[in-house]
């Protein structure tokens, strides 16, 4: 509905000092359209789905000293420059006006917007009107029959401001990366939406919410590997759910919940090593379920599927095993209940599985089995950005790590017991490098290139029993006397490390050395003396940092050599 629809023709000015025009299905505000209302001193239109507004709409209310136009679908591009510049010298008038697209100033405030920010696709774009056809259709696609159609158009976004009377939309085989908070929520009547094969990573909870009509959703080809909390809550209707070619590698309990009317669930080709009991029992509709090509670990938590699938022949894809060896290869729903064994490893393992922990998957280039991880001897430059929360034994030996980066990934590994860091590069310890690891008792840094640990480096290993410190190259000066200190205090397993410089000290265990022979010459520094390998202000994943939204006004100093994307 338009404005002007709404107000009906005004022959005559009416004396109104107040119009409240809230929650209401206002999309557009034409030209002049309060021209009839010159007292008007307060308007409010929160809670419509307003997307445009046109040049001049407010030119005619010279008293207006109230305007509200929250929570709705402002497009701000070029169009819509105007109203920043027209809220800029009126601030007490317009508050709380925020742009809901493009993506990128989704939640920014009409006015605090840059003129330059407000552009428009195309060199020639043309003013938008409020006729019924204004809004049918983005640039880059085509639209009949309430069907917008944007196959292959290589966008990055999804596109705004679109009929509200649209019942399909085709956003397959583009460049989309991820779907923000209430993309769809405005579109009622939408029953199918296709967002295949494009680069799909981040879905907001709440992307899909109202859509109470909706029958198909189809998501498959993309990069997702979580699915959000309650992302596909009040779907009531949804039919098809197509979720096959990602990489989910967990599924929480009441993902489905709502889906009572699902015909076909595909989730054939992710990552998924396990699901949770009653995962599938909301789908009292379900006709054909897709769950071949996850490497599932067939142990006692998945007895459920086995029994579920054999009393419900709906598992059309040939789902297997992928472990334990025993098991590889054979057909879920083929395998007798007796045998879904767990070890004391597995059952650890597997139990989290409701929770939707990161990153169940086993990194990269490693190897797991029960709740060890070994990424031994595979040419590592550093430790993996993401580990499973399960892992309670990690083993890095045999890399070409030469830095332990306080990155804070030990922080979410609460279970660890063992830690292997044997024949890396690593030349010195911070006092940060272990920060999270209270419950690791044995620490092996063996055969090493390490000169100096940084005071306290050992504080937060609470429970730490054993400790390999040989094989290294200790200088034994000022800055390590602390270290003997430990030593002895701790009275744990260490092997006695020994120094190796100056050459007094050489092959004298550190422990056994004199405090006041613990000397330094001045010229030698109190710490690790590490090249930055992340700016302060910045958060750094691997060769990705980030430094956004920091309020910077110059480019960060210690910038990583290896970054390759900022």
């Amino acid at each position: 509905m338009f404005v002007e629809q709404f107000l009906g023709a005004q022959s005559q000015p009416c004396r109104v000092s107040a119009w409240q025009l809230d929650n209401n299905h206002i999309s557009c505000i034409e030209d002049g359209a309060f021209r009839a209302l010159r007292d008007l001193e307060i308007l409010t239109l929160n809670n419509n789905n307003i997307s445009r507004i046109l040049v001049t709409s407010f030119n005619h209310m010279p008293k207006i000293r109230t305007l509200r136009l929250h929570s709705n679908h402002l497009y701000c591009d070029c169009h819509l420059a105007w109203l920043s510049d027209w809220l800029r010298q009126r601030r007490t008038v317009g508050q709380f006006t925020l742009c809901m697209a493009p993506v990128h100033l989704r939640g920014f405030n009409v006015a605090d917007v840059q003129k330059k920010e407000y552009v428009c696709p195309g060199p020639h774009a043309e003013a938008p009107s409020c006729n019924a056809n204004s809004l049918s259709c983005p640039s880059a696609c085509t639209c009949s029959n309430n069907i917008v159609d944007c196959r292959g158009k290589g966008l990055t976004e999804i596109p705004a401001n679109l009929p509200e009377s649209i019942v399909e939309i085709r956003l397959e085989q583009n460049a989309i990366k991820s779907i923000p908070a209430g993309a769809f929520t405005q579109y009622k009547k939408l029953k199918r939406i296709d967002i295949s094969k494009n680069q799909i990573s981040d879905i907001a909870p709440d992307a899909f919410q109202g859509l109470k009509s909706l029958t198909s959703l189809v998501l498959y080809g993309n990069k997702i590997t979580e699915i959000p909390k309650g992302l596909f809550d009040g779907l009531v209707s949804l039919q098809l759910l197509l979720l096959n070619a990602n990489k989910i590698n967990c599924l929480r309990v009441n993902t489905f919940q709502d889906l009572q009317n699902l015909n076909l669930l595909s989730l054939y080709d992710n990552k998924l090593q396990t699901v949770s009991k009653g995962l599938f029992a909301p789908l009292q509709s379900i006709q054909t379920l897709h769950l071949a090509q996850n490497p599932f670990v067939c142990d006692c938590h998945l007895k459920w599927l086995a029994d579920y699938l054999q009393d419900n022949p709906i598992e059309t894809s040939g789902a297997r095993c992928s472990s334990p060896r025993r098991l590889a290869n054979k057909r879920i729903s083929q395998i007798k209940s007796k045998k879904f064994r767990c070890s004391g490893s597995e059952d650890y393992r597997n139990r989290f599985g409701s929770e939707c922990f990161m990153d169940l998957v086993c990194p990269e280039k490693c190897r797991c089995e029960g709740t060890i991880v070994d990424c031994s001897n595979q040419k590592l430059a550093r430790i993996p950005s993401h580990l499973p929360e399960y892992t309670t034994d990690l083993r890095l030996n045999d890399n070409d790590i030469s830095v332990l980066e306080a990155t804070g990934i030990f922080k979410k590994l609460p279970n660890l017991r063992k830690m292997m860091l044997r024949s890396n590069l690593i030349s010195c310890v911070n006092n940060d490098t272990f920060t999270g690891l209270s419950s690791v008792r044995l620490l092996s840094l063996y055969d090493n290139r390490i000169t100096t640990i940084t005071p306290g480096a050992f504080t937060t290993l609470v429970s730490l029993s054993t400790i390999n410190l040989l094989s290294n190259p200790f200088n034994c000066n000022c800055h390590l006397a602390w270290l003997g200190r430990w030593l002895r205090k701790r009275r744990i397993v260490s092997g006695n490390p020994r120094c190796q410089k100056p050459f007094f000290l050489k092959e004298i265990p550190i422990q056994d050395v004199a405090i006041q022979d613990f000397t330094c010459d001045g010229n030698e520094e109190s710490s690790c003396q590490l090249s930055p390998r992340c700016p302060e202000q910045c958060t750094c994943v691997e060769t990705v940092v980030r430094c956004s939204n920091r309020g910077l006004r110059a480019l960060p100093k210690g910038m990583p050599k290896d970054v390759t994307e900022l």
